[in-house]
């Protein structure tokens, strides 16, 4: 009959025993999180040209560019029309006396010039008969109209105041050369 006593100190720890068989498989676990990126791998070669695209539809019309600088001076263009005449300008000074011109063609006859002083006196004879040569003379170119003058005056019996003209005079003397 066992004997129960008081419990003994735990003993020592022993050899590692067999190892058992292996377990059977267990269940399959939760996938694990994403690991962290690889290294960048080489750059592979070149790939062969792909063949042409279908032509892709005509793109709207794009936004209006910002404005550009400002170009450089054209030439100069050809010249314009003359413009409208302006007012005329002031007079200028008086230029100096240019070189005299030809002689002219002679001008027309002056009017008459003012009577001179008188010259020395005739006497009362030559006075007189200077007076009878030119009233004979007168009397003798218009007698005729004289004549019917007169009669228009008179008209008593048909009488005149002048008789017929008288015949010609003796020549006078010759003048002073």
């Amino acid at each position: 009959f066992p004997v129960c006593g008081v419990q003994g100190a735990e003993g020592e720890q022993g050899d590692a025993g067999v190892s058992g068989k292996l377990g059977a498989k267990g269940l399959q676990a939760a996938t694990g999180s994403k690991g962290e990126n690889g290294p960048d791998g080489e750059t592979g070669s070149a790939g062969r040209t792909g063949i042409k695209g279908v032509k892709a539809p005509k793109g709207g019309v794009g936004d209006r560019g910002d404005k550009g600088q400002r170009g450089p001076r054209g030439t100069v263009g050809r010249s314009g029309l003359s413009g409208p005449l302006g007012p005329p300008g002031l007079p200028g000074t008086r230029g100096e006396l240019g070189a005299l011109g030809d002689l002219g063609v002679r001008g027309q006859a002056g009017p008459k010039g003012a009577p001179g002083p008188s010259g020395p006196g005739l006497t009362d004879e030559q006075v007189l008969q200077l007076c009878r040569g030119v009233v004979t003379a007168q009397i003798s170119q218009y007698a005729s109209s004289i004549r019917a003058k007169c009669s228009q005056g008179c008209p008593i019996n048909n009488r005149t105041l002048i008789g017929p003209p008288g015949g010609t005079g003796p020549l006078g003397s010759a003048g002073k050369t």
